[in-house]
Parts: C-alpha cells; sequence; structure tokens
C-alpha cells in the first residue's frame, strides 16, 4: 500500500506545470537529458589537397581542395604524421601535398588526422 502511494506521489509530481516534460524526457539509457540542440557524436570527414598557408599562432593551416579552401584548426588531440613517421605542426609547409580527417567543432573544421605525404 505504502509503494502504492509513493509512486501516486511521485507521479503527480511529474504532472505539475514545467515539470512534465523535464522530469520525463530523456534518452532511456541514463544518460539523463540531452539539451536542446545537442550534436550527436562528431562525423568524420577526409579531404585531400595542397597546403596553401600555415599560421603558427592560431594553430591553423588552409588548404586547397577540388571544392575550394578550408582552414583547419589543430589541436593537442590531433595526430600529426609525415608518411608513416610521426610527425608535428612545424612540418606541415605550404605546398605541402596533405590528407585531413577532421569534425566540425561549431563552425570550425578541427583536424583529428594531418598526414603529409614526403
Amino acid at each position: 500500500m505504502r509503494a502504492s502511494i509513493a509512486a501516486a506521489m511521485a507521479a503527480a509530481v511529474l504532472i505539475m506545470p514545467g515539470f512534465a516534460v523535464s522530469c520525463v524526457a530523456g534518452t532511456g539509457i541514463g544518460k539523463g537529458i540531452a539539451p536542446v540542440g545537442a550534436e550527436g557524436p562528431a562525423q568524420t570527414h577526409t579531404q585531400v589537397g595542397t597546403v596553401t598557408d600555415v599560421n603558427s599562432g592560431n594553430m591553423t593551416f588552409g588548404c586547397h581542395w577540388k571544392t575550394g579552401d578550408w582552414t583547419f584548426w589543430v589541436t593537442p588531440g590531433t595526430n600529426i604524421r609525415v608518411g608513416s613517421a610521426k610527425g608535428s605542426f612545424a612540418d606541415i609547409k605550404t605546398g605541402e601535398f596533405v590528407e585531413v580527417q577532421f569534425h566540425f567543432s561549431g563552425k570550425r573544421e578541427t583536424a583529428d588526422l594531418v598526414v603529409l605525404t614526403p
């Protein structure tokens, strides 16, 4: 009997205006409520082209692809390779052929993997 009273009281709290959606809505997998406009996992994209400029102050580099010029942001988590060897941001030079795997972070293209062809 007490369990059914507790359940009824909990249901009454959930149907109060302002609480119904925020208390009941959720993913159903224990991760809570996703904020409005929340994005899913970052989708990875790949581009191949030529480095057009490098800005070490902003940790960005520009590339020219078939579809135009793009600017990529490099983070501490970006993996940079020169062929199969480990590289660094200093290895990215204008005119180099490059393959970039990236994701969108807001309106920025953030590089996940940069492979320079030696």
